[in-house]
């Protein structure tokens, strides 16, 4: 009988365990240890905001050990960890994540990993921004690469990118979905396992795990968009399962080099996502997790390739990162106040069977299911079999109407006392009705002359739990969307002069915000004039005059949130080549942009901006981006 030896256990290492070592289980204290140590070693490298070698002596030039996607993965591993949202760490990680254009898939998946694990309300417009550039990236079968050169790596990062953006209420169309679960189907060997490349030759234990979870992810897709295909939904169901067949028939004990920890966090998104437990009769989460406790080195790091991705990749392992409910138990930044409410529990019932929902919290939501094993849900059990509940093929959350979450059930197996459980991030303030939906399977009647029972429907919907959003969210990436391609300014890279720029900004390089960031793609890397400066001006030069209808203008917000040397615009003026200015004013919304709408297209080479009002006199002010648009007509 194969044993399945989970992350790449080398063979040799097992050989050298007494039989006492490897009958040892490892226990939820040594893993909540194991994942403090590595996030406790995470803080002191990212302390200033990027990673930086420690092992220097003092005084020798800092070496950077970072790149965009590595410290958007970073992030998005410390939130996952248990770490605040808050802590001094992760809001250096995102500020300075902001200032950079990201333009990469894997860069752009990792930073909406950590934007939806931040904040999805107040960093909508940036999460939106990032989805959009993924969508509009995609290549032609509707897979992903670099962009270029597909892959199915690039196109899991993706996938997860696009379900975390969908989590924080940006609409994927559900053609995206289905090009996607159809691209991957083609990935799929005839063996059942997954490859790197279309065409399915040469299945991998990495590759075959990102496949199972991309098609997991896509039928979530479908989902929320209500438009399952049910023979799109057939097949990518029997694909997920021969693709856990193949990996359940693997020796994943032989030594895969560098690549065990990302097949480790493949394992783990496989199984998360799938809502599985076992590989074939192996407990992928305990065998995963014991390898890492007893691997981490004393400096709470794991290696395997030349960058810091090991311990990324342990740490959200042990802290089933892309399972609906994270159970990571660092303690480094514990939470404070008061207890999360406990919403009033409900029980529905579809016209046949029933089921309790409930939920706690509101930033996170937590929602689970209980009571799938009753007497009322009897007429969808299956007979012969020993476990108890119906067979859950997927259940949805609603937040007023609209499916925000979904968890995948094993349709293949009684559901029993599982929970379903998932948390949403999203909630917006105000009052707000939690519905849900569970998707059972109607038991098959087999034999000649058999007729299926009347069940009246395969859906249990449960009625409603009212929830009250108390607290309010401050945004302060900008609300209006920002689309690159439609900007002309970009098309053009004008010249951009300003009356000042700061000089001192604390945990800052104020060399970032020159006049140039104001036109560099990127409404997040601003301008900043001095605080003293009284009449503040950009001027944008244009090498060749643009046709424009649309003017519009982010004031500096910087990310995560604005520091105290820097206020808002609140009036400013535009003049268009030398002719008569015009006075705008900001919006009262928390992400408003000033906006300059034109009669008519206008041929336009010289912008001149004045700031006339500020929020705070003396204090610092600028702006962030300058667009120009042209309507279609």
């Amino acid at each position: 009988m194969r044993r399945i030896l989970l992350l790449g256990l080398a063979l040799a290492f097992v050989a050298q365990r007494s039989p006492a070592a490897q009958a040892a289980e490892v226990t939820q204290v040594q893993i909540d240890a194991a994942i403090d140590r590595g996030v406790a070693h995470l803080l002191e490298i990212y302390q200033d905001g990027q990673a930086r070698d420690p092992t220097l002596p003092p005084g020798s030039p800092l070496t950077l050990l970072d790149s965009p996607g590595l410290r958007a993965l970073t992030t998005y591993t410390l939130l996952k960890s248990g770490v605040s949202p808050t802590h001094p760490v992760v809001e250096k990680l995102v500020a300075r994540l902001a200032l950079e254009r990201i333009d990469h898939t894997y860069d752009v998946a990792c930073m909406l990993f950590a934007l939806e694990a931040l904040d999805p309300v107040g960093q909508r417009a940036w999460i939106d921004e990032l989805a959009n550039w993924l969508i509009a990236h995609r290549e032609k079968p509707g897979d992903f690469g670099y962009p270029g050169n597909p892959d199915l790596s690039n196109t899991q990062f993706a996938a997860l990118g696009l379900r975390a953006a969908a989590a924080a209420g940006v609409p994927i169309p559900a053609g995206v979905w289905a090009d996607l679960a159809r691209t991957v189907l083609s990935y799929q060997s005839d063996d059942g396992g997954f490859s790197y490349k279309a065409g399915g030759r040469g299945s991998t234990s990495t590759m075959s795990a990102a496949g199972v979870g991309v098609l997991a992810v896509c039928e979530m897709g479908l989902a929320r968009c209500g438009e399952l295909d049910a023979d799109l939904v057939q097949r990518m169901r029997h694909a997920r399962a021969d693709g856990l067949e193949w990996l359940a028939q693997q020796d994943l004990g032989r030594d895969t080099g560098s690549w065990h920890h990302y097949l480790l966090y493949g394992l783990e998104r496989a199984g998360g996502l799938c809502g599985v437990e076992r590989i074939g009769e192996h407990d992928w989460y305990r065998d995963g997790a014991k390898f890492l406790v007893e691997s981490q080195d004393g400096a709470g790091e794991w290696h395997g390739t030349l960058e810091r991705s090991p311990t990324l990749f342990a740490l959200l392992f042990l802290s089933r990162a892309t399972s609906s409910v994270a159970t990571g138990g660092s303690r480094v930044a514990p939470a404070t106040g008061p207890p999360p409410r406990r919403f009033q529990h409900t029980s529905g019932t579809g016209a046949v069977g029933g089921a309790r929902l409930e939920a706690q919290g509101t930033r996170p939501l937590r929602m689970w299911i209980t009571r799938l094993v009753s007497p009322a849900n009897a007429p969808f059990e299956w007979p012969g079999e020993r476990a108890r509940g119906p067979r859950v093929a997927l259940v949805e959350y609603l937040i007023d109407g609209v499916p925000v979450e979904v968890v995948l059930g094993e349709p293949e197996r009684p559901a029993g006392d599982q929970r379903f459980a998932c948390e949403h991030r999203g909630l917006a303030q105000g009052r707000h009705q939690l519905t849900a939906r569970v998707h059972v399977r109607p038991p098959e009647v087999r034999g000649a002359g058999a007729a299926q029972p009347a069940l009246a429907d395969n859906v249990i919907t449960t009625n409603g739990v009212e929830i009250e959003v108390t607290e309010d969210v401050s945004v302060s990436a900008a609300e209006a969307r920002f689309d690159p391609e439609l900007d002309l300014l970009l098309q053009v890279r004008p010249k951009a002069t300003a009356s000042t720029v700061i000089a001192k900004a604390p945990g800052w390089e104020p060399s970032a915000f020159n006049a140039r960031a104001s036109v560099d793609g990127n409404p997040r890397s601003p301008w900043i004039c001095a605080a003293a400066d009284e009449r503040p001006w950009l001027r944008i030069h244009l090498s060749k005059p643009q046709r424009a209808t649309l003017v519009r203008i982010a004031p500096a917000r910087l990310a995560p949130r604005s520091p105290e040397f820097l206020t808002l615009p609140r009036e400013i003026s535009i003049a268009i080549d030398g002719g008569p200015a015009r006075t705008l004013t900001l919006g009262s919304g928390a992400g408003a942009w000033f906006e300059l709408r034109l009669d008519k297209p206008t041929a336009v080479n010289l912008l001149e901006i004045k700031i006339l009002v500020r929020d705070e006199p003396n204090v610092a002010v600028g702006i962030g981006e300058v667009v120009l648009e042209l309507a279609p007509n």
